[in-house]
């Protein structure tokens, strides 16, 4: 997507959606916000776009819902046990976790 937007935007900012983009404000979340705009870092480098960019206009939904599913599916691995079991795997004790 970045290389089409390229060739296609000419001087014009150009009009896009794109799904990895957020809706959400994260004015009153400053530890969310710093975050994602670290985890937005390789995408926004393809973009050509700098630290302060602002990606809302290009946003399609909600970085909440997604974290939800994420969460509950670590939650369903961890009580599981699976978790324990590769952190013992690779020599993290019980203790450690």
């Amino acid at each position: 997507m970045p290389d089409v937007i390229k060739a296609v935007s000419g001087r014009t900012p150009p009009k896009y959606l794109y799904e990895p983009f957020s809706t959400d404000d994260f004015s009153q979340e400053p530890h969310t916000e710093a975050a994602y705009r670290a985890g937005l870092g390789a995408v926004r480098d393809k973009f050509g776009e700098g630290e302060d960019f602002d990606w809302r206009p290009h946003a399609l939904e909600s970085l909440y819902p997604k974290l939800g599913e994420t969460m509950s599916a670590l939650l369903g691995y961890m009580e599981s046990g699976k978790l324990t079991a590769r952190f013992r795997m690779i020599g993290v004790s019980d203790g450690d976790v």
